[in-house]
């Protein structure tokens, strides 16, 4: 009976993959088509901007002119009563001219109808952070499915795909992590915060923000049980931002959870054990999550074509 029910949700879980794999690729390709206006939008933005940029700057010239000649005509014509009630009322009305132009800026309506259809999704497929983290899951799938090293993953390396990519930016390996970290799975979260950390110290310019890499990490460590590291982590962090908004009360509570497990204060930066990062099998059955996996590398041979993330 147990034997069934492990096939049952094999495939029970495959065709929940398979269909979520296959929306999210149609939603993609739509997606793709429909960023194909951005760019009409933002050109359409620029032309307007530039027409307006122009009529101030032929305006502004129009009331160089306008000063130019009331200098050449001199005090006399502006003593004139008739002549200085007409020159205040003119200084009065350009100046009002120039708000108006300047204020009609029309880049507050652009983003508030792009905003708009954003926020009615699905009709227009805008993305959303969202799908940025479904995207991080899948890849974190992927990882798992085929028993890849994500340093592989992080280079663009796809098992044994031919279709050329580009390597992952620090900021690109911290949303992966991110969205692990989200999911509480800190099995991932600590394999891709080390990546996004070696690849942010190396970048000319960071695309991530190395407090935010330390503090995810941190937490991480010692959620796998790694509170050493969890602590040594957290100094770094401190060191680097002493007004960091946490972490001085981390520092101390991470202290505070060795000394409860016996660790003397003088030992709590020495003799850091290897880093325990032990994969929680809990959200699925281990015999179902390893033969899935194993269907997934074409390890085992079944006679349905079984489509992997």
């Amino acid at each position: 009976m147990n034997a069934k029910w492990t096939v049952f949700n094999i495939y029970l879980l495959t065709a929940i993959v398979s269909a979520e794999f296959y929306r999210s690729l149609t939603l993609l390709k739509t997606i793709i088509g429909t960023e194909k206006s951005i760019p009409i939008i933002i050109n359409d933005y620029v032309e307007k901007e530039l027409k307006r940029l122009d009529h101030l700057n032929k305006f502004a010239q129009e009331i160089q002119e306008h000063n130019d000649k009331a200098i050449r005509d001199g005090e006399e014509a502006i003593r004139h009563p008739i002549n200085a009630f007409l020159l205040i009322k003119a200084m009065i009305s350009n100046w009002n001219k120039v708000v108006k132009i300047m204020r009609s800026n029309s880049a507050d309506g652009v983003i508030l109808n792009v905003t708009r259809q954003m926020a009615i999704r699905p009709c227009n497929n805008y993305l959303t952070k969202e799908d940025l983290s479904e995207a991080a899951t899948r890849l974190l799938q992927l990882h798992d499915a085929n028993q890849m090293n994500n340093k592989d993953i992080a280079k663009g390396k796809i098992l044994n795909s031919e279709l050329q990519t580009v390597d992952l930016t620090a900021g690109d390996c911290f949303e992966i992590g991110r969205a692990a970290y989200r999911a509480y799975d800190y099995y991932h979260t600590i394999m891709w915060m080390q990546e996004a950390r070696e690849r942010v110290e190396k970048e000319a310019v960071p695309t991530a923000n190395l407090e935010d890499i330390l503090e995810h990490l941190a937490f991480s460590m010692y959620k796998q049980g790694n509170l050493k590291r969890a602590l040594l982590l957290t100094d770094e962090l401190y060191r680097m931002n002493p007004d960091h908004p946490r972490a001085k009360d981390n520092v101390k509570e991470y202290e505070d959870l060795l000394e409860d497990n016996g660790v003397q204060h003088t030992d709590m930066r020495r003799d850091i054990p290897p880093v325990n990062n032990v994969r929680d099998d809990d959200d699925l059955d281990a015999s179902v999550k390893l033969m899935y996996e194993a269907l997934c590398r074409q390890a085992l041979s079944v006679n349905a074509s079984l489509p992997c993330v």
